[in-house]
């Protein structure tokens, strides 16, 4: 968000804590569905699998099973990045007509 020239702390959905950018998290809801049917595509194709997991005080996603679904993420990258461009775009459009309003 940054790279936009955006606060990516400040979020207008989600609240900033600690570490999180909660502009980010804003955006993403936007994508919420893609992002849902690539996450089941992995498991439903079994790209990963339980395995891939591991345990200890939470659970984690193990090197190999990152390694495996790097691709994946990848391609869902190439396709929400000119989306997001776009959403974007609206947005600093709409900042800039309330200022020029006020």
């Amino acid at each position: 968000m940054i790279s936009y020239g955006f606060e990516p702390a400040i979020g207008y959905l989600h609240t900033a804590f600690r570490t999180h950018n909660a502009l980010a998290s804003d955006f993403m809801e936007l994508f919420r569905a893609h992002i849902n049917q690539s996450v089941i595509a992995i498991f439903k194709n079994e790209i990963l699998t339980i395995d891939d997991f591991s345990k200890k005080g939470g659970v984690y996603l193990k090197f190999d099973g990152r390694k495996k679904v790097w691709k994946e993420f990848a391609a869902l990258v190439n396709v929400l990045k000119p989306k997001l461009d776009e959403e974007i775009a609206k947005i600093r459009s709409m900042i800039n007509e309330t200022n020029i309003n006020n």
